[in-house]
């Protein structure tokens, strides 16, 4: 399989055909406000932009499902823009170590394990050394119904 890591061309890792189909079906909702427009809270992941002293950073949550009305977990703290592909390439590289089989989906598997170890891949091997936004800032607590 080629190599999807790399700041350069963040695009180019999701356009390999062969590993997109091997991933097979991941809703993937992006918002970029409060009024959730996108839906990300619905996404099998979710993404949710945010103002934090003027930066972007982005909520992830995964796990949601539109069709069975579940809504996403938040897996942690903001990440920076530029994080954001390698939090994608980390959650779907869990999801294919997790899986039963091919016709798994990626929000079955989140259903059937949780989102720990989504959450401890992504942490601890995107984070080390890099900001995160905390979860107690102001501008990323948002209500829950």
């Amino acid at each position: 399989m080629p190599s999807r890591s790399g700041r350069a061309g963040d695009q180019e890792r999701f356009d390999d055909l062969d590993y997109l189909h091997e991933i097979g079906e991941v809703d993937l909702n992006i918002s970029g406000c409060m009024n959730a427009c996108g839906h990300h809270h619905v996404g099998h992941v979710g993404i949710l932009g945010v103002d934090k002293n003027g930066e972007e950073w982005y909520q992830v949550e995964i796990g949601g499902n539109q069709a069975r009305v579940l809504l996403g977990k938040v897996i942690g703290p903001a990440f920076a823009r530029a994080d954001i592909p390698d939090v994608i390439e980390r959650l779907i590289d869990t999801y294919l170590e997790h899986r039963d089989s091919e016709a798994e989906r990626f929000v079955d598997v989140v259903q059937r394990i949780g989102i720990e170890p989504f959450k401890e891949r992504v942490y601890a091997t995107l984070i080390k050394g890099r900001r995160i936004a905390t979860e107690s800032a102001p501008s990323l607590n948002r209500a829950r119904s």
